[in-house]
């Protein structure tokens, strides 16, 4: 399961451009992952460092957190998520990223950034745009894993 917080790491480093380097050429960040699945939406919520294209994880500061959100079950004949769908997903990312937020301040952190991947529900829904705009909108960038970035993650 870690490995897929580390693809969506690799997949979204531009964020990590506005942060500025160290003199040592690195970035430190708080970053929150979502994993936007069939069933429900976990979240990792680490401090990180990117080293050029390296990332290491500093710390964990919260693994075990997560939302139930049916996208799949949601979906109606013609492969859309329905509106019920979308808006139980929302809430699910609205609900953790602001558990991100108030556990990066008890860690008296400051930066933190928000990425998502969806994988199968995401990736074969018909209204993926739609979707992925409303979840913009909270201000978290959501890529669509392919089948083959889920499988080397070793998602199910």
């Amino acid at each position: 399961m870690f490995q897929i917080y580390i693809l969506i790491l690799s997949l979204s480093l531009g964020a990590f451009a506005q942060t500025p380097a160290r003199p040592d050429g690195c970035r430190t960040r708080v970053r929150a992952v979502f994993d936007v699945g069939s069933g429900s939406i976990k979240m990792n919520l680490s401090q990180v460092e990117i080293c050029g294209e390296k990332i290491r994880v500093v710390r964990v500061l919260d693994e075990d957190s997560s939302a139930d959100a049916a996208l799949e079950a949601s979906k109606d004949k013609n492969g859309n998520i329905s509106e019920a769908g979308m808006e139980a997903g929302l809430a699910a990312l609205k609900s953790l990223k602001e558990k991100a937020i108030s556990l990066t301040k008890e860690f008296g952190e400051e930066e933190l950034d928000f990425a998502a991947a969806g994988t199968h529900a995401f990736r074969t829904t018909k209204n993926q745009a739609v979707f992925q705009k409303r979840i913009a909108a909270l201000g978290i960038s959501i890529v669509p894993l392919t089948q083959e970035q889920e499988a080397f993650a070793g998602m199910s």
